[in-house]
């Protein structure tokens, strides 16, 4: 399928350029073109008991909706679905 897409806006793949550099303009390209988002993640996120609250608030902001609450000790589990943000709200 994005053989095709790649082919309909007629981009080639040039030798002497970075594959990253290609990559991230045919991105570009393809999403001026073609209703192109990011997919959602799913998470699943292990915290003590003291950061619990912050992480759910966190979630709330990015509008998870929550399928599982597990708690073992002073750790609690969560695992989240369809949050869309960007990967540079989680670089540490």
């Amino acid at each position: 399928m994005i053989e095709r897409l790649m082919h309909d806006i007629h981009f080639a793949v040039d030798p002497y350029n970075s594959s990253k550099k290609q990559a991230l303009d045919v991105i570009h390209r393809l999403v001026k073109k073609f209703p192109i988002k990011r997919s959602p993640m799913r998470l699943r996120l292990t915290v003590g008991e003291k950061n619990f609250s912050t992480i759910l608030e966190k979630l709330g902001t990015w509008n998870g909706e929550i399928v599982t609450m597990d708690e073992s000790g002073t750790q609690f589990s969560v695992v989240s679905s369809q949050i869309s943000v960007a990967a540079s709200h989680f670089l540490l």
